[in-house]
């Protein structure tokens, strides 16, 4: 499809969610004939209905389970006795993604930070997925796919469109992009209503899932 078509269809959307009151008008979208099969898989990937805090974090620490730079200490968890902690924790030395819990941490125990404007130069998408599950409002949860939709979504000419429909690495030369679209979601071009429901910005990112997907078709 041509870019100009995907950059309209994908406009008219973002007018829509401007639009939106309610988690079911922007389920809707989500749901749309064009979207529904970019839509996020709910059975890979189900809605996390917990937060962590940044208390939760320090008592880690206090246990000697994370050291100072927040990273596992090794032959602490040895002492796991809670079985599905102990599964959890083999999947992710399976995958190889023991380093990358650090990140996701930073992001919770520096959500508290009134300046939310603080990227880190690496890691972003684990750092802003830790901001997330801190609960705190309007803190989203940053991939390709909604960087791409809203990348596409701020273009001015169609010139810029086919750069974002390829993209696919988040980096730090995002940063701009990604306090622009945070500054967005939590701005007066977002409904009042919207707003104030929690997790709005959950449901938005679900969209954007969606958009970003379809873009690139």
């Amino acid at each position: 499809m041509p870019d100009s078509e995907k950059s309209k269809f994908i406009k008219e959307k973002f007018q829509l969610i401007q639009n939106a009151k309610s988690i079911e008008e922007l389920i809707t979208i989500e749901g749309s004939n064009i979207l529904k099969k970019c839509k996020m898989d709910s059975e890979t990937y189900p809605k996390v209905d917990f937060k962590i805090t940044p208390s939760e974090i320090k008592l880690l620490v206090e246990r000697g389970m994370l050291n100072e730079n927040y990273e596992f200490v090794k032959g602490e968890m040895s002492n796991i006795e809670d079985p599905l902690t102990k599964i959890l924790y083999a999947i992710i030395w399976k995958n190889g993604d023991l380093k990358k819990i650090k990140h996701i941490i930073k992001g919770v125990t520096e959500s508290a930070e009134t300046d939310k404007r603080q990227l880190p130069d690496d890691a972003i998408v684990f750092y802003q997925f830790g901001k997330y599950l801190s609960g705190k409002s309007g803190e989203p949860i940053i991939d390709q796919h909604v960087l791409r939709a809203f990348g596409i979504f701020r273009t001015s000419s169609l010139n810029e469109v086919a750069p974002w429909r390829t993209f696919k690495l988040v980096t730090s030369k995002h940063h701009d992009l990604i306090k622009e679209y945070i500054d967005w979601l939590s701005s007066d071009n977002i409904q009042p209503e919207l707003r104030a429901i929690k997790d709005y910005s959950y449901y938005i990112d679900r969209v954007l899932f969606a958009l970003g997907k379809y873009s690139k078709r």
